[in-house]
Order: structure tokens, then sequence, then C-alpha cells
């Protein structure tokens, strides 16, 4: 077999080329505004976690049962508003284009008081296997 050999003077100047191509630098885009910003510790530790996108949809006069989460679930409002009713603080209402990070180890449900469909999606990590909600009986 054959190879071919080109001075090192005829090599240079295409891997110059080819250095300043692949170290420039891309155009600097900036970060998205934040629709909510939280630091949090309840979410519980594990060697992998589950990441859940579920989208929801509540008719008027909705209410979820009370209930739970054992971590965190953070929710965006896309249409409608949602009222996040607890039984230790007041109301929290969430209209479209909001988010909420919804409290862990407390006792809560969703009530839709509206006349339209409110459309969310939740955002939930947690360990596997790890329930969305537990129900509380009242």
């Amino acid at each position: 077999m054959r190879m071919l050999r080109l001075p090192a003077a005829l090599l240079l100047p295409i891997t110059a080329d080819v250095a300043t191509f692949s170290y420039a630098q891309a155009p600097t885009v900036p970060e998205p505004p934040a629709l909510l910003t939280v630091t949090t510790s309840r979410i519980p530790k594990a060697d992998t976690q589950d990441v859940r996108i579920l989208p929801a949809t509540l008719p008027p006069g909705a209410a979820s049962t009370w209930h739970m989460h054992p971590s965190p679930p953070f929710a965006y409002v896309i249409e409608g508003t949602v009222v996040i009713e607890s039984e230790t603080r007041p109301p929290i209402e969430v209209k479209a284009g909001h988010a909420i990070a919804e409290p862990t180890g407390e006792v809560i449900r969703a009530v839709h008081r509206g006349t339209v469909p409110t459309k969310l999606v939740i955002f939930y990590v947690a360990p596997p296997r790890t329930p969305f909600l537990e129900e509380v009986r009242r």
C-alpha cells in the first residue's frame, strides 16, 4: 500500500483553519425569564429520580380530594385559574401564566371556581415508584 506524505508546511494552513472554526464561540443566548424559582430540600434523595410532566384539565366547579404530596409538585397554569386550599394557610390563587410549588407535608386540595376549564402542566420529581399524592380522609 502506498501512503501519501505531505510536508508539514502544507498541512499547517489546513489545520489552522480547522482550529479557528472549532474554537469559534457560539452567539450568547439570553436565559429566558423564570416563571418560578424555588430553592428546596424537600425533594426526597435517591440514586435515581423519576421526572414526570403531567397535563391536567379541571372542569368548572371541580375540586381534587384532600391530599398530601410526598415530593413537591410544580404546576404551571396554561388557561384559567386554580385555587390551592390548605388546612394551615390561606388559599392561594394561581392564574394563567403563573406557576406554584405546591407544599409537601401539608393537607391541600385544588379547587376550580371558574366557568371555563383550567389547563395546567405539573412537573414532578421523585424517587421511582413514589406516588404523586396520598389521599387524606377528612
